[in-house]
Parts: C-alpha cells; structure tokens; sequence
C-alpha cells in the first residue's frame, strides 16, 4: 500500500478537528496508508474537547517507525501520526495568531515535502494554514503553493481548484491585479494549457478540452475593450491547436463557468485568481447543519510531486465549536489517491 502524507495546518485552526473527523466518519485505508505529520498533543486536545471517544491516535517520533508500524485496515480510526513536537499545548491559543504554531505548520508542510521528494510518501494532503501566523514565525510565504515551489526548485506552477462538476486553474494567482498583465503571455499560456492537456490526460481524459478564459468583458468585443485577445490569447490558442490540443476562447468569463458546469469543457483556464476563485466557490460552498462546507480541491499543478489541499482557511472564528466540516479534506485525499504514481508501494 502506498503512504500519504496529511499535514496537521495550523494547530489553532481548525485543521485538527476536521482530520478528527476526516477518520471519524471516512474509510481510508482501502487503497493507502495516511500519516499525519503534526503533533499528537493537539490532537488529543481535540479529541477530548469534541469527546470523540472511537478515534485513536498512535504517535511515532521518528519516521522509520511509522514505516515499520502495524496496522490493521480494519481499524479505521486509528491515526497514525509522526510527532514533531513543535506545540507546547499549554501555550497553544486556539483561534487566534500565533507565532508557535506558525512554525508548527511550516514544519509539517517542510517534513511532508521531503518525505515526497524521497519517495517516502506519493502525496501529500494539506491542511489550512494562516498566513498571518506564518509571517509572526518568520516566513513570508504568500501560502502553501509558493513553500512547494521553492521546496521542489519549481519555477513553473500553477493553482488549480478541482470540484465535481467544475475544474479551474489560474495562470497567475497571489499578486496585485495590476501586476497580471506582464504575466499574460503566449509562452505562458501555452505552458499552462500544455500542462492541464498532461494534467487531465493522467485522470483518464484521453482528449481533454480546455476552456481559456477572456481578460476583458465580451472578450473585448475585437479590441474595442483591450487588445490582450487580439495580440495575446487568440496567437497562443492558435498555436496549440497545431499541437492537437483542444483549447477553446477566449470564452468571455461571464459564460464560461457556467458551460463548463453543463459539460463543454473538462477544464477552465483562468487567467488571475478571483476570476476563477469566485465562479468554484459561488458554485461549492454549501450551508449544512454544521457550518459552511465546501467539497473544492486546491491543487498544485506543476509540481515534481503530488500535492492537494483543503480550500478553505484556519476558520478561527469556529475553532474549538465542532462547526467545522471535513468533506473538502476527504476530497483532497481521494484526488491525491488518483494522482498518485501507481509504481510506488
């Protein structure tokens, strides 16, 4: 069976509780064995505060015991955990900005990308970070997707947020909207559409059809709102066509979304961060008897490694009430289970 590695995200967020849940209410054992890496002391105090009396947790202090541990698959809600020791639950404040547990969640996220790169795990799953605590620890990451690229020597990476019926990447994502432009180029959009072709073609699309998004409104009506179709998107598109790859647009963005929902593309290229962000979460978050739930997937494309994610922040404003859902966890590790490499054990 192949690992996979949960990372625990913030301590004070409410990354610890929806794991709890995660194994609570959801079998993964069938097809992988997933570890979190995080501290098994957070997670007790969890587990006590939410008396969640059928879930176990076995901590490990070093790796090669975790690979060396037994378990039955029967046993589903055992959580085997690679203790780093990082949080002094004493001082731990839940829901709030806290530098502990900043460095807490940097480390988890550093453990789990070097166990991927030494072919210890074939992905990882990560929980919600907050990026203020983050910055109080030292570490002025914008978020998860710039720690893996420069972990992994990546300079090409895209965001990409996968849900039911709707797949979105971002040819560029966490800058200032008047910075985007430099970064709408041919090159760059040929890159980006020749990744989601490998992308999608590795989930079992032989011939996968991408949307491409409009910068501007009506797609610029030629050139009568801007002149980036024209002189930028249109060239590139037409290009990959010569390489048999089905790209479709620019699509004006206020159509696109919803033709991709009813079937006309497998993908949706968009080109900056709310363009695309806005449409999935309009779509997939969801009031339920809890809280808000959102079943979208974070995806890093790019990367030498597999790694997804929840969508959804620290939540610190429900830390501690049990309000919090787990289901875009759940939908995290079984993508990561479909995008993992089938050659490794």
């Amino acid at each position: 069976m192949k690992w996979i590695a949960l990372t625990m995200g913030d301590p004070a967020g409410i990354g610890p509780e929806i794991l709890l849940k995660l194994y609570d209410r959801h079998f993964l054992y069938e097809r992988a064995r997933p570890v979190v890496i995080g501290d098994s002391s957070v997670l007790e105090f969890y587990k006590n505060l939410h008396l969640y009396k059928d879930v176990s947790i076995r901590s490990f202090t070093e790796w090669e015991e975790v690979e060396k541990s037994v378990f039955s698959t029967q046993n589903s809600k055992e959580i085997l955990v690679w203790d780093r020791h990082m949080v002094d639950i004493r001082d731990m404040r839940p829901g709030q900005v806290d530098a502990q547990c900043g460095k807490a969640a940097y480390q988890y996220i550093e453990d789990a990308i070097e166990l991927a790169l030494k072919g210890k795990v074939v992905a990882n799953v990560t929980g919600p970070i907050c990026k203020q605590s983050l910055h109080k620890a030292g570490y002025s990451y914008p978020g998860h997707t710039e720690i893996y690229a420069e972990k992994t020597g990546t300079t090409h990476y895209m965001m990409a947020l996968f849900c039911k019926d709707l797949k979105v990447a971002h040819l560029t994502c966490h800058m200032a909207l008047k910075d985007i432009f430099s970064y709408i180029t041919v090159p760059g959009i040929q890159w980006a559409c020749r990744l989601l072709h490998k992308t999608m073609q590795g989930l079992g699309i032989k011939n996968p059809r991408i949307g491409v998004c409009a910068l501007n409104p009506h797609s610029s009506e030629k050139g009568r709102f801007g002149t980036e179709e024209e002189d930028v998107i249109i060239p590139a598109l037409n290009e990959l066509r010569k390489e048999k790859i089905s790209v479709f647009g620019p699509v004006s963005a206020d159509s696109i979304f919803a033709r991709a929902k009813y079937g006309a593309f497998d993908i949706i290229l968009a080109l900056y961060h709310d363009q695309g962000h806005i449409a999935v979460k309009t779509l997939h978050f969801k009031k339920t008897e809890e809280f808000f739930a959102f079943s979208g997937v974070n995806v890093t494309l790019g990367l030498p490694i597999v790694r997804t994610s929840v969508d959804h922040g620290t939540a610190f404003d429900i830390v501690g009430k049990n309000k919090a859902s787990e289901q875009s966890l759940y939908e995290a590790y079984k993508l990561a289970l479909e995008m993992a490499p089938e050659d490794r054990a």
